[in-house]
């Protein structure tokens, strides 16, 4: 009898700590969006696929589309995203962010990191996380406008058209399939023009253009993009552009650029829109590409 109790206890014992534990990470969570300092949260989330590929491009289309590389006829399982974040209100006017990202390789699928300089994979072709984000925010160092400081989102899409289109599980936006960079590292501004109502804004930033990797080259790449919320927060309207310089030399010099629109009506029921791009590349070539 004596036995049991003691089980029946330890079990309530149990269930009470998980409760708490639960509720502490809600509790956190809240505290951390209404900026308390001290407060943090840990988030994170996965996706991936069974596919089977019936069918093959004969003519080997789509670039750098998810799937594209990968023989006719495969299949298996596949992460192709997992993510672990830590985010922490250091005090009322800074916050830090850490992501850490294991990813899809690029080219695709290529077994050895030796063969696919643009990839995820090890040498040995483990995948393995890296850093993504790590960065301190300066929270309203003008009223309605933040400092960040260190390795962060980009300007291109991550903020608006992949948040809008919300359909990254199943595929790249457009200019992430053409690796226009989601992440980078440098010095950025982040604002709205109207913090009362927050209908209109801006996101700009200065940094290596080499992502994760140590910067190779003095050349910075500038980003920038504008947005406007018209109908109740339905209609988004969204400009960006971007630019870097590619060498320097009197005269004649190589460098790249891109320009970006993206229009779209956005409801819990349904969202349609579009978005395109002309971009300015090395060779100084116009490419141009535009979906519904």
């Amino acid at each position: 009898m004596i036995a049991k109790v003691l089980h029946f206890i330890l079990a309530l014992l149990l269930v009470s700590t998980i409760t708490t534990h639960a509720q502490s990470l809600l509790n956190a969570d809240s505290a951390f969006n209404e900026g308390i300092p001290g407060s943090g949260r840990l988030w994170g989330y996965v996706f991936g696929d069974y596919y089977y590929k019936s069918h093959a491009d004969s003519l080997n289309r789509g670039g750098a589309n998810q799937y594209t590389g990968i023989p006719e006829g495969r299949n298996t399982f596949h992460l192709r995203r997992i993510y672990l974040g830590y985010d922490y209100n250091l005090s009322k006017k800074f916050s830090a962010e850490l992501l850490l990202a294991a990813e899809d390789n690029f080219p695709a699928y290529n077994a050895s990191a030796s063969n696919a300089p643009g990839g995820d994979l090890l040498a040995n072709g483990k995948e393995s996380f890296y850093i993504k984000l790590a960065n301190i925010r300066w929270k309203n160092i003008w009223k309605g406008t933040d400092l960040i400081l260190g390795q962060q989102a980009t300007p291109a899409y991550v903020s608006m058209s992949e948040k809008i289109w919300n359909y990254r599980s199943v595929e790249r936006t457009i200019t992430d399939i053409h690796r226009t960079p989601s992440y980078d590292l440098g010095a950025g501004l982040r604002g709205t023009f109207d913090p009362a109502t927050n209908n209109f804004g801006y996101n700009l930033l200065t940094a290596t253009g080499n992502g994760a990797r140590p910067a190779n080259t003095s050349f910075k790449w500038f980003y920038g993009d504008i947005w406007a919320i018209f109908l109740n927060k339905k209609l988004i309207v969204d400009v960006y552009a971007d630019y870097q310089r590619l060498n320097w030399q009197p005269g004649f010099h190589h460098d790249r650029h891109m320009l970006k629109g993206f229009i779209a009506y956005n409801t819990p029921i349904v969202t349609f829109g579009a978005e395109g791009f002309v971009n300015i590349i090395r060779q100084d070539t116009r490419a141009l590409l535009n979906i519904p």
